[in-house]
């Protein structure tokens, strides 16, 4: 298209015409969000309506037939969390937001939001979009009905207020159309060419969620026993969403755990962030080479990429590399840099540093493996805690008897116990004859039939212990669950001791 000829600057002259024709979704403005400039607040259309609505909302894209959902929710927010400062990925945007529009006279205040809404675009696993088994909203549609029957877990995960996929309606057509890779390329989407190939993009649906309710990062927590109850309030709810509604997690991280400060001063913890969650019977349909969640807490089976069945164990995994994370730098999850145990934290980072330095994934794998392999290699990582950090030697304990139970679990064979890869001949087997050697007791043929017997063992596949503890998972996560409640029941009654002394101290003084 060039101005020099006549021809070029009549399309030219047509491309600019077409643009002031263009609707906004089309130029790449997002009507669902407008700014009130005379409120200073963005009103957010979130389509989709509550997981809790007697309608039925089986759709992921929440029944919409509006143009952005006729069942949709209006929100106000004058709080953004995360804006998106890229031009790819996902391009998330989080605010804290209420449904009750101000006015000039009463403007939106933090106290007054209710509601977390993450505006995102998730790429969806089939490629298609027809098939999207990863869908967050419809997880977390069925948590929260699901869930509701068990008031106990209450405020331990979010509770779907509204959500489903953009949608935009058309002037021309007067119909709905998805905002999605797929809507915005048009024909270029199957065919992207890459030099002489044609590039496969990846199907993106640009989704809005509002769950409820709000909570505060870890870094807010004043203590380690504090630490502990909120971990196990979500890690409740993590059991229960496995257990109810079948489907796991797969991205435990520290962002992921979120608490709010109770009225009595106590802290409720809750697991949030469903992007990477999958139904169960879904597991089998995803790659194995699939490497899910933040880099230094994956799991084994996780980095590895290898055939294992991936099960609730990988994210209790998960969560003991957190805790040591935490433990190790703190609960900002970062080496400080202000105080006299610098030096100390730098050091003790330096035994988990290649838990995200090393050369590849499966290096990491290797490292972590002989971490968790035996208690004492593991103890050389939770001995570098920060001696001076209150309560720390609780965490110490915890993760000591969370790595017990998780890798030399009582009830697993011996081939489940471990981390590292093993030979299915065992020289302490009792019912090896390598075991019954005794010196001068072998004859020459004996000799050569063990020789044999260390020959074939050598020729058969290697036993990752990962692989045969799937098949307990739901057994050891009850127990690690129970053991992490029996601790923060314990961390709870620490904090109550040190509150009613404290109030004994206030009154005498």
């Amino acid at each position: 298209m060039g101005i020099c000829t006549e021809a070029g600057r009549g399309e030219v002259i047509k491309l600019f015409v077409n643009l002031s024709f263009s609707e906004d979704h089309r130029l790449g403005f997002d009507p669902s969000i407008k700014h009130l400039h005379d409120l200073d607040c963005w009103e957010i259309t979130v389509p989709g309506t509550a997981a809790t609505d007697s309608a039925d909302s089986t759709d992921s894209s929440g029944g919409n037939d509006g143009p952005y959902g006729s069942t949709g929710r209006t929100f106000y927010s004058s709080h953004i969390l995360i804006e998106a400062s890229h031009l790819f990925g996902r391009l998330t945007r989080c605010f804290l937001a209420t449904d009750n529009k101000p006015t000039k006279e009463n403007r939106i205040r933090s106290k007054d939001c209710t509601v977390f809404i993450k505006d995102a675009w998730t790429e969806v696993a089939d490629g298609s979009g027809d098939n999207d088994v990863r869908d967050e909203v419809a997880h977390l549609r069925k948590i929260t009905r699901t869930l509701e029957r068990y008031p106990e877990l209450a405020g331990t995960y979010p509770v779907l207020e509204a959500g489903g996929r953009i949608e935009f309606q058309s002037c021309s057509s007067n119909t709905c159309t998805e905002d999605t890779t797929r809507s915005i390329l048009g024909g270029l989407f199957d065919n992207v060419r890459v030099g002489e190939k044609i590039r496969k993009l990846p199907f993106c649906a640009h989704k809005r969620i509002a769950t409820s309710p709000i909570g505060m990062p870890l870094d807010k927590l004043q203590s380690v026993p504090e630490l502990i109850i909120v971990v196990a309030d979500a890690m409740r709810a993590h059991r229960a969403i496995a257990e109810h509604c079948n489907i796991l997690h797969r991205d435990i991280s520290a962002g992921n755990f979120l608490f709010r400060r109770m009225m009595d001063g106590t802290v409720k913890g809750m697991l949030i962030d469903f992007d990477h969650a999958i139904e169960c019977e879904n597991l089998d349909a995803m790659p194995q080479n699939e490497h899910i969640g933040t880099l230094n807490f994956m799991s084994v089976n996780n980095l590895e990429g290898n055939s294992n069945r991936r099960t609730e164990l990988d994210d209790w995994e998960a969560l003991i590399y957190v805790l040591v994370w935490l433990g190790t730098f703190g609960l900002n999850g970062t080496p400080k840099h202000d105080s006299d145990t610098d030096e100390h934290r730098r050091i003790a980072g330096a035994k988990i540093n290649y838990w995200i330095d090393s050369t590849t994934l499966k290096d990491i794998a290797r490292y972590k493996r002989g971490d968790l392999d035996n208690s004492s290699s593991f103890k050389s990582i939770i001995n570098e805690f920060d001696s001076s950090v209150d309560r720390i030697n609780v965490l110490a304990g915890l993760l000591s008897m969370m790595r017990n139970i998780l890798i030399d679990n009582a009830g697993c064979s011996e081939d489940g116990r471990g981390a590292n890869m093993k030979q299915s001949f065992n020289h302490g087997n009792c019912d090896s004859s390598a075991s019954k050697v005794t010196p001068g007791s072998l004859s020459p043929l004996s000799i050569f039939a063990l020789l044999a017997e260390w020959g074939n063992a050598m020729n058969t596949p290697m036993i990752d212990p990962f692989e045969v503890r799937a098949d307990m998972a739901p057994t050891i996560a009850k127990e690690l669950l129970a053991m992490l409640e029996d601790a923060a029941e314990y961390c709870q009654e620490l904090l109550n001791k040190a509150g009613t002394e404290n109030n004994e101290t206030n009154t005498t003084n």
